[in-house]
């Protein structure tokens, strides 16, 4: 490589350095202001408000009580249920009927017996018909050898007679046959027959009827607290007894086939209504007062009824019982004694997108109470919201007006651990309105401070 050569490559390389240079110190321009705003800014989030709506809730256990009769089995055997489970029956209806555990080889030959007879009256009144018309070509038959026999004394002709006798006689005796062969096959139905009363009575020793006392909702689920947690236990259930039923109730199979002379096998619920009893921490509990009403949702059977607190006991280590008292559920879960539920204070409501059509005038002043245990208003994450009273339901939000900070005091109408409902405490002086500018994290803004 001459100089010239090696002249002009170290020029390309110092070309080369400086564009890579001079994107270094563009890159340098742009990004580093951008990380020290980032790391040392005072940028700060907002998000605007809008119409929504919380369910207020607290999911729980409750231990179902209410008024029930248990049926003892008036012997030992199997059930055989004559009802649905959950069916609504009367006094005195049959519910069950219980079989000695040495009936299932009895039933098994009742069973056949039955097959048995209908094939052979089957096969009889098929034999019957092809009887039927052989028998009438035989009477025909005979009909006309006792005519050629009359004419034949008619004409005092002799010949032949004797043979047309024995004709007739061969005719006679193979009708007789036929009406035979059909008196075998009923005798041999009849002694069918015979068989299955002698089955039926034997069958009939070994089984017993139950009937129900009262009228109600007919279950076979027992779980041995049918009398135990009844309406008397309504106020008088501790946290430890409820415990203890938890408890009991995971090593009890409820239903079962196979039943013991003098236990339990069923019950009969007599009441319309509902008690459910829960363990919710204090905390949880001091947020409902007596006979107010609420709504449960069953999980277990997807059902909501409206409720009322019937009672709140004393506080035992941090926990409380709550007693309440429900619409009728009894039905769909007669089989139930621990169920999953939703006790609910307000329900999510799917018309709040409705609001965005209306005048600022028609939604800002408590615009949503037409609607029955449902929060619905200007909605926003609970993290929003300082100095928050629970027990006022009052708290402080931090709008943005004209780039600087506004603290405004608001109600909170509802809430549950992720939103709150709103309304203005103020709405003519210092307004929290739809559609304002809120911060979304104000826990180090001050009222006044300018917002980027």
């Amino acid at each position: 490589m001459n100089t010239e050569e090696k002249t002009q490559l170290k020029k390309n390389k110092g070309n080369k350095f400086k564009i890579g240079g001079l994107l270094a110190a563009v890159f340098l321009i742009v990004y580093i202001p951008s990380l020290f705003n980032w790391v040392f800014g005072n940028n700060i989030n907002t998000d605007i408000i809008y119409p929504g709506s919380v369910e207020d809730s607290i999911n729980t256990e409750a231990c179902i009580i209410r008024d029930e009769e248990a049926i003892t089995s008036p012997k030992s055997g199997v059930c055989i249920a004559n009802a649905r489970e959950g069916e609504r029956v009367p006094a005195g209806f049959k519910i069950a009927t219980i079989v000695s555990d040495d009936s299932t080889e009895l039933y098994k030959k009742l069973a056949d017996l039955d097959t048995r007879i209908t094939s052979a009256q089957k096969e009889k009144t098929q034999g019957d018909e092809l009887f039927t018309e052989d028998i009438k070509k035989i009477d025909t038959a005979i009909s006309e050898k006792i005519g050629e026999l009359v004419e034949a004394c008619n004409n005092n002709s002799l010949e032949g007679t004797d043979d047309l006798k024995r004709g007739i006689d061969r005719l006679i005796l193979q009708k007789s046959s036929i009406v035979g062969g059909k008196s075998a096959s009923s005798r041999h139905i009849d002694s069918l027959k015979q068989e299955k009363d002698s089955l039926q009575l034997q069958i009939s020793s070994k089984t017993r009827d139950v009937y129900s006392t009262y009228p109600g909702i007919i279950s076979y689920s027992v779980d041995g607290f049918e009398s135990s947690l009844g309406p008397e236990a309504i106020g008088t259930l501790t946290l430890q007894q409820l415990e203890d039923i938890k408890t009991a109730l995971k090593s009890r199979n409820k239903r079962n086939l196979n039943v013991d002379a003098g236990k339990p096998f069923a019950k009969i619920v007599k009441a319309t209504e509902d008690c459910m009893a829960a363990v919710l921490d204090t905390n949880k509990s001091d947020r409902f007062i007596l006979n107010e009403n609420v709504y449960v949702r069953i999980n277990d059977i997807g059902r909501t009824v409206k409720a009322s607190i019937i009672h709140i006991s004393e506080e035992d280590g941090g926990k409380k019982v709550l007693t309440l008292k429900t619409g009728s559920v009894t039905g769909e879960a007669a089989g139930l004694r621990i169920v999953n539920i939703d006790i609910i204070k307000g329900f999510e409501c799917s018309n709040a997108k409705n609001y965005l059509n209306k005048t600022e005038d028609e939604i800002h002043d408590r615009y949503y109470n037409d609607i029955e245990n449902c929060y619905v208003g200007m909605k926003v994450p609970l993290k929003s919201l300082i100095d928050v009273d629970n027990e006022k339901m009052r708290a402080k939000i931090m709008l943005k007006k004209a780039h600087y900070a506004s603290e405004r005091e608001v109600v909170i109408i509802g809430k549950n651990s992720e939103y709150a409902v709103i309304e203005s405490m103020d709405s003519i002086q210092m307004p929290v309105r739809i559609y304002d500018t809120f911060v979304i994290d104000p826990k180090n803004i001050k009222d006044g401070q300018m917002i980027n």
